[in-house]
């Protein structure tokens, strides 16, 4: 991924100091990014007067709020990326009821104002999900499906710098439906990652998009496997991060693969439920996978340190409530994970170790404890993927006809209170307890235990009895 470096002074006047309070105002966060200048840009949607508007925020490593914001556009709509570039933030995302039933929203803010806003649709369902500079103005990926189509495909369309459209396409395969979660550029290189129906048929597999050697590649295993995210390293090999179905470990499992020219090797890592990698970085050599694990008790954030041999170590984290992954990056040598917590962002830093260093929050209802366990049983749950195949073909895409409606688009600042958030050092505890085990055995069977109890009183009345 190509990671800008913004001045912090530019940054700073780049949106309206905060200035409205507004507790009442239900925030939604989607993603984020970790900018390696000391920065985190998250973007998703913010519930004002029962309608979703595009929310972003910036926030510096130390917790401070750069800027926080909601786009008023006259209709629902939210930011599903959003990136720094020369001084400007750039987000994409969707908007309703504009061009079709909804249609990709993209926006640039320049010194406090919306410099451009438009709406582009085939006149049904489209939306960006990622953004990239690319070739002097910005690529956008996401999800297309024109009126009368049956089948969804990745979306690829081209704005330059003044948000004009310069093409847009559809690459997905014929009569399938395919889906890209993200974009990245480096070195000429246009990277698309996702999930396509069309190699597995019944199933789907992670899909990998080269749109500048035009090749279409996807991924996977016996069952349903999906890519969330990828990076793009030094020596051009691609590693992708997702969630499978195609592993013994659970319900889903979470799995990195590194490929390279033809070849690829991938690993898994599962507990009996739910469980994906969001994104991947790479710091001093090293991969760094986030994640998540749906479990009954809810949904805790996974971080691994991984090479190309498999996973080395591991922590899960936890709090009252469900961590929800975003995002993983660095600040120099420090590894930065970000999560949403009940609408709110929540900041954790480590050292190469997984070691914690600090944490802070950004919203209203902030955690005021972080517990990072280390994982011990990192050896036994994870292992390398069986029955997968890497398949490649040339990419046929497809010019779509989008129709373009500039928006008249408002900032409305937002002042987001940030603090510092307690982290608490343990172990991942991985077997239940027996007292656990018994109370559940309890409650799933209280009417039985109901009708048991008058029984077992009249047999030991009777045993009494028998005893005099």
């Amino acid at each position: 991924m190509t990671r800008e470096i913004v001045p912090l002074l530019a940054l700073a006047a780049l949106l309206p100091a905060a200035s409205v309070r507004a507790e009442s105002t239900a925030l939604a966060l989607y993603g984020a990014r970790v900018l390696p200048s000391g920065f985190v840009v998250a973007f998703g949607s913010a519930s004002v007067d029962g309608a979703a508007a595009p929310l972003a925020v910036v926030v510096d490593s130390s917790g401070r709020v750069v800027s926080s914001f909601y786009l008023k556009i006259g209709g629902r709509g939210a930011f599903l990326d959003a990136l720094l570039a020369n001084g400007s933030l750039v987000a994409v995302g969707y908007v309703d009821s504009v061009v079709g039933r909804r249609a990709v929203l993209a926006v640039k803010v320049r010194g406090g104002e919306v410099e451009w806003s438009t709406a582009l649709g085939s006149g049904f369902v489209d939306f960006a999900r990622c953004a990239a500079p690319f070739g002097g103005g910005y690529a956008l990926a996401g999800v297309t499906q024109p009126p009368g189509a049956s089948d969804s495909d990745a979306l690829l369309l081209f704005v330059d710098e003044g948000g004009s459209l310069r093409g847009a396409y559809a690459v997905g395969a014929y009569m399938y439906n395919d889906f890209a979660e993200r974009c990245y550029s480096a070195g000429g290189t246009l990277l698309l990652v996702g999930s396509t129906w069309s190699q597995n048929v019944s199933y789907s597999d992670a899909l990998l998009i080269d749109a500048e050697r035009g090749v279409f590649t996807t991924l996977g295993g016996a069952d349903r496997d999906e890519g969330f995210a990828a990076a793009i390293l030094q020596d051009g090999s691609v590693v992708v991060v997702g969630s499978t179905f195609s592993a013994p470990g659970g319900l889903s499992d979470a799995f990195y693969a590194v490929v390279r020219e033809g070849s690829f090797k991938a690993f898994t890592i599962g507990w009996p439920g739910y469980d994906g990698f969001v994104d991947v970085c790479q710091v001093g050599g090293k991969l760094y996978v986030l994640g998540y694990s749906v479990q009954e008790g809810g949904e805790r954030g996974l971080l691994f340190r991984a090479g190309e041999s498999g996973f080395e170590r591991g922590v899960a984290l936890e709090c009252e409530g469900d961590l929800i992954p975003l995002a993983v990056g660095a600040w120099g040598e420090e590894v930065v994970a970000v999560f949403s917590y009940s609408g709110s962002l929540v900041v954790v830093t480590f050292n190469s170790d997984l070691k914690p260093l600090r944490a802070f929050a950004v919203g209203y209802t902030a955690p005021p404890l972080v517990r990072v366990l280390e994982v011990k049983s990192v050896g036994q749950r994870s292992r390398a993927a069986e029955g997968w195949s890497l398949k490649s073909q040339a990419l046929a895409p497809k010019r779509v006809e989008l129709q373009s409606a500039p928006l008249a688009a408002e900032l409305a600042p937002l002042d987001l209170p940030s603090r510092s958030v307690t982290v608490e050092e343990g172990v991942l505890e991985e077997g239940k307890p027996l007292w656990k085990t018994l109370l559940r055995l309890i409650e799933g069977n209280i009417p039985l235990l109901i009708l048991a109890i008058p029984l077992a009183a009249v047999i030991i009345a009777v045993i009494l009895k028998h005893r005099r």
